[in-house]
C-alpha cells in the first residue's frame, strides 16, 4: 500500500519460503511482479501457484486470468475468468473486462460486448472497458451494413461507448475512424 514493491516482494518470498502452501503470498507477489514490475512470466508463475492452492478464490482466478491474458495465452484466460466470474456475488470489474477483451480477441462478440459492458457498470470511470465494447459492436457489423434498424441500434451503442471512452481520456484513433464512418452513413467493405 506504501508503493514499497521491492519490500514486499522480499516479504511475500520470506512467507512463500517459511510457508509454501500460503496462497495469499503466491498471489501478492504475482500482482506486483504483473501491476508493477511488468514481469509477467514471474507473475504468472506465482498467480498459478496461487491458484493451484486456491483453485476457488475469485481473486486470484481474476489475477490469474490477467496474467494469462497478457501472456497471450487467450483460451486458458477465458477459462479461468469464466471461474471466477461465476463466483456468486463477483463484482470486480477488471475479471469482467479482461474476459471481454479475450472474448473479442476470439471473435465473440456478443459475449464479450456483455462482459465489457458490465465492467462499465462496475467502474463508470474507467475507458477501457468501453473501448473494447465498442470494438466489439463493430466487430458484429457483416459486408455491406449497416442494414437495417439492429445495426443502427448497434452503431448509436457503438457511438456511446466511443464518446464514454473519449470523455473518460481514451484514445483510439483507428476506432475513431470507424465510429464516424459507421456513424455517416458509410458500409463496411
Amino acid at each position: 500500500h506504501d508503493k514499497q514493491y521491492d519490500a514486499a516482494l522480499a516479504a511475500y518470498a520470506k512467507a512463500a519460503s517459511l510457508d509454501a502452501s500460503r496462497a495469499d503470498a503466491h498471489h501478492g507477489s504475482g500482482r506486483i511482479l504483473r501491476e508493477h514490475k511488468k514481469d509477467i512470466t514471474n507473475a504468472l508463475a506465482s498467480m498459478e501457484k496461487a491458484a493451484a492452492l486456491d483453485a476457488s478464490n475469485p481473486a486470484v482466478l481474476t489475477d490469474l486470468g490477467a496474467s494469462l491474458y497478457e501472456a497471450k495465452q487467450v483460451d486458458r484466460a477465458i477459462e479461468t475468468l469464466q471461474k471466477a466470474v461465476a463466483t456468486p456475488d463477483y463484482a470486480n470489474p477488471m475479471g469482467y473486462a479482461v474476459l471481454g477483451l479475450a472474448l473479442k480477441d476470439r471473435k465473440d462478440y456478443a459475449t464479450s460486448i456483455t462482459h465489457l459492458e458490465k465492467a462499465a457498470d462496475l467502474a463508470p470511470k474507467w475507458w477501457m472497458p468501453r473501448w473494447g465494447a465498442a470494438w466489439s459492436y463493430f466487430g458484429l457489423f457483416k459486408k455491406g451494413c449497416p442494414c437495417g434498424a439492429e445495426d443502427q441500434a448497434r452503431v448509436q451503442k457503438m457511438q456511446a461507448h466511443y464518446d464514454a471512452m473519449t470523455a473518460l481520456g481514451g484514445k483510439d484513433p483507428g476506432l475513431a475512424e470507424r465510429v464516424k464512418m459507421l456513424g455517416s452513413g458509410l458500409k463496411i467493405k
